[in-house]
């Protein structure tokens, strides 16, 4: 049953397991992953606080999700999740689909948080 899952799973499109050398190894991606969250739940707070500029808290919401699934199946594809190797050529699919190609080949990750909405501090 495990072996049918995981042909249903990977296509020969998929990519192959070493474009993830190109990318950062696991650990940061976890990193990354544990930031994100913790800036989820600061945004989260202050969205509360802010009830009137709901739709700006609630954009910065999504941009951190769309930041965390990146992260999330670079983590899965280098093996943050244990499984094997079909899952891990889906899980570069998948991030890949999320990056788009020029940014994946080139191995570039975005940011773990939406670092455009930080204001400077004089």
């Amino acid at each position: 049953m495990e072996f049918i899952l995981a042909a249903a799973l990977a296509s020969p499109a998929d990519p192959p397991v070493c474009d993830r050398d190109r990318f950062p190894r696991r650990e940061a991606a976890y990193q990354a992953m544990q930031f994100n969250r913790a800036y989820r739940h600061h945004i989260e707070a202050r969205r509360w606080t802010y009830l009137h500029q709901r739709e700006y808290w609630d954009q910065v919401l999504a941009e951190t999700d769309y930041l965390f699934q990146c992260w999330d199946w670079l983590h899965a594809a280098q093996g943050g999740e244990g499984r094997d190797e079909t899952y891990w050529r889906y899980s570069l699919k998948r991030l890949q689909s999320l990056l788009g190609d020029e940014i994946y080949l080139a191995g570039d990750m975005p940011p773990p948080v939406p670092v455009w909405r930080f204001r400077p501090i004089d």
